[in-house]
């Protein structure tokens, strides 16, 4: 079947008692979600080039999953190290120019991760 997505990875996976799948970890790790981790589930009725009964998780970033005082400390070394190698943006004059930029550098990111 083709997929109206580019550079997805399948798998596939079993509905358990209790309505209940399994992530795979490869999957897991590839989209980074972790256990706590919220998914908004989407069941497709109508789309062009999706199947009718498509079901799509798609993970909530913004979840209410706090970071372990761990997690905290690596974020923290890392941010500390990149703007020690300069890897700061802006300033910015208004938000529209940030959030300009920000759109402009995460498509950047993305055609980079899938060549």
């Amino acid at each position: 079947m083709s997929t109206p997505y580019e550079h997805v990875r399948r798998t596939k996976t079993k509905l358990r008692s209790r309505n209940q799948v399994t992530l795979p970890k490869e999957i897991c790790d590839e989209a980074g979600a972790k256990t706590g981790d919220e998914f908004r589930v989407t069941v497709v009725r109508r789309a062009r080039k999706v199947p009718a009964g498509t079901i799509v998780l798609t993970p909530e970033f913004f979840n209410t999953r706090p970071w372990t005082e761990k997690e905290w400390e690596a974020k923290e070394r890392e941010a500390e190290e990149s703007i020690a190698r300069g890897e700061t943006y802006g300033p910015f004059d208004t938000a529209e120019e940030a959030i300009r930029f920000l759109r402009k550098e995460s498509k950047s990111r993305r055609s980079r991760r899938e060549t």
